[in-house]
Order: structure tokens, then sequence, then C-alpha cells
């Protein structure tokens, strides 16, 4: 009977080559995803990216999504074959009065993504108020009124709940936990080494 097996020497090779292949194959469904999330796809609507950048910048986190552009709709996080994507419609952005508010939006999606929600119904009423306490925590950062917080539901609708005073205590929670965090580290040009003397 004919050996129709493949040498040896040809099946080391094919091992070999295994691991790179799966590698080239990553890359390019990676790069497949991050092409999405390029600004020269979004034409004259490119400003997303420096607010997003701005809200990741002052909470020191790393992004773990990607953003595609829609062309309805608000503002949608959510989870496709695995893949974290905020779905963003410039022109709903553009009908917000004001940054702050845009900074606000955008940081609640990307709160539903750093939490790694899985946004279940079950959970919904949950993630929703973890998603609130890191705007919360963004916007204290970002130097927004505290007074602010509880006109949200006003302006932004669609992210509270019918009854918003949890959501809202949540952003409260999120930003005295930012205001905590700020003071708690001592100014650069002030640090006691324990005598009670200032080092400059």
């Amino acid at each position: 009977m004919k050996n129709t097996s493949l040498p040896l020497r040809w099946k080391m090779r094919i091992r070999a080559t295994l691991p790179w292949l799966f590698l080239c194959m990553t890359l390019l469904l990676a790069g497949q995803i991050q092409a999405q999330s390029r600004p020269s796809d979004w034409g004259a609507d490119t400003a997303v990216f420096g607010w997003v950048g701005e809200i990741l910048e002052v909470t020191e986190q790393e992004a773990d999504f990607y953003l595609q552009k829609a062309d309805t709709g608000a503002v949608r996080p959510a989870l496709v074959d695995g893949q974290r994507i905020i779905f963003i419609n410039p022109r709903y952005l553009d009908t917000l009065p004001a940054d702050v508010l845009r900074l606000a939006v955008l940081s609640h999606a990307i709160g539903h993504h750093l939490n790694e929600h899985r946004f279940i119904r079950a959970l919904a009423d949950d993630e929703r108020l973890e998603a609130a306490e890191y705007t919360g925590y963004v916007l204290y950062t970002l130097g927004a009124q505290r007074a602010l917080l509880a006109r949200l539901p006003d302006f932004l609708p669609e992210l509270a709940p019918p009854d918003p005073s949890e959501w809202v205590a949540a952003l409260e929670r999120g930003f005295d936990r930012a205001e905590a965090a700020l003071l708690a580290v001592p100014h650069s040009s002030y640090q006691d080494d324990g005598s009670g003397d200032a080092l400059a």
C-alpha cells in the first residue's frame, strides 16, 4: 500500500508556519477593525477623536474599543462579535449645545466598555449606573460644575432612566470620587517629609 503521508520535513515546516499564519490572520482582523476608527474615514467629523482622547487621558485609561461612524441614532456602545465598538452619529453630537455635554455622552459610552459591560437587559440598570459614575468622574476632572449633574437628564434624556434620581446619584459618586482622588495627591511643590517642614 502506497504511503500518502507527507514527509517529516514538510510536516515540521507546516507546523512551524502555523503560528505565523495565525498571527497574520489576527493582525488582519485587527487592522480591519482599527480602520473603522481612522480619522480619515470621518471626513470633517474628526473632533470626536479629540474628545475621546481627552476623556481617556484625564482618567489614565487605554481604549479597549473602536469608534464607528453612524448615520442614525446618537452614541451607542455595543459588543459585536466580541469586539467593543462605540457607534457615533456626528450629526447628533452637533445638536448638543456645549462640549461638556458631548464629553458626557462619550464618557458614558466609554464607561460601559471600561467596565466590561455585556449589555444584557437584566443588567442594564446596574451597568447604566456604573457608566454614570465614570461620567461623573470625567466631568469633575475636566472642570465641570457640580450643578450640571442634576441637569444632565434634561439635556441628555436618552441616557437617563425614567426616574433619573439614582442615575444622578451615580454621577455625583463619580464626581466626589474624582474630587477626593485629587485632594489626596499632594501638590508637586509641597510635600511633607514627616518633620512638618515643606519640601520645595
